[in-house]
C-alpha cells in the first residue's frame, strides 16, 4: 500500500495512480491465426492490455484507502487529489466504454458504468406519452360524478355524429 493517510502531494498521488494502472497492465503479442504478428524487423508486435480490468475499488485498494474516500476526493473540487482521481475515473470509464463495443456480454460493463459514472451514464427508460395518455392521467384526479358526466357528454357527441336523435333512440328501445 503506497499511500499513507493524506500525507502526499498531488504530484505524488498521480505517480501512485499511474503505478496502479501499470501494475494491472502489460504488453501482449498481437496474434493472427495463432501466430504472433511481426513488424518489418521481425519483432513481435506488442500491444498494451489490461491483465486485470481497472476498477475504482481496485484503485482504492492499491492506494490503501476506502473506495468511498476515493469517490469523495472525486466529488470535492477543493481536494488536492480531485483532478488526479477524476483522470483515473476517466481512464476506467474509457476502458468500460471500449468493452461495450468489443465484449459479448456487456451486462456487467453497463452495471459498472451506471453505478460508478452516474454523471454521464443512466439506465432509465424515458417514455413519451401522447395526448390521450395525458388526458387519461388527468382524469384520475376527477371525481366519479364528473367522470360520469364526461361519459354522457361523449356519448351524446357520438350519437350526434352518427345522426341519431334522442327520439329515434327511444323508439328503437321500445321495439
Amino acid at each position: 500500500m503506497p499511500y499513507k493517510k493524506y500525507s502526499c502531494s498531488s504530484k505524488r498521488m498521480e505517480q501512485y495512480v499511474e503505478k496502479y494502472f501499470l501494475s494491472i497492465s502489460g504488453k501482449i503479442p498481437v496474434m493472427i491465426d495463432g501466430e504472433p504478428l511481426e513488424d518489418r524487423d521481425g519483432n513481435a508486435v506488442m500491444i498494451d492490455s489490461y491483465i486485470t480490468p481497472p476498477t475504482l475499488t481496485g484503485l482504492a485498494n492499491y492506494l490503501g484507502i476506502n473506495r468511498r474516500t476515493l469517490l469523495n476526493w472525486a466529488k470535492d473540487e477543493k481536494c488536492r487529489y480531485h483532478d488526479c482521481v477524476e483522470m483515473a475515473k476517466q481512464r476506467i470509464e474509457q476502458y468500460l466504454e471500449e468493452r461495450l463495443t468489443t465484449a459479448r456480454h456487456t451486462d456487467g460493463v453497463k452495471f459498472s458504468l451506471v453505478n460508478n459514472f452516474r454523471e454521464s451514464w443512466t439506465d432509465k427508460k424515458e417514455l413519451e406519452i401522447g395526448p390521450e395518455t395525458r388526458r387519461s392521467e388527468a382524469l384520475t384526479a376527477v371525481s366519479l360524478a364528473d367522470k360520469l358526466a364526461m361519459i354522457i357528454t361523449a356519448s351524446d357527441k357520438a350519437r350526434a355524429t352518427m345522426g341519431y336523435s334522442e327520439n329515434e333512440e327511444s323508439e328503437d328501445d321500445q321495439s
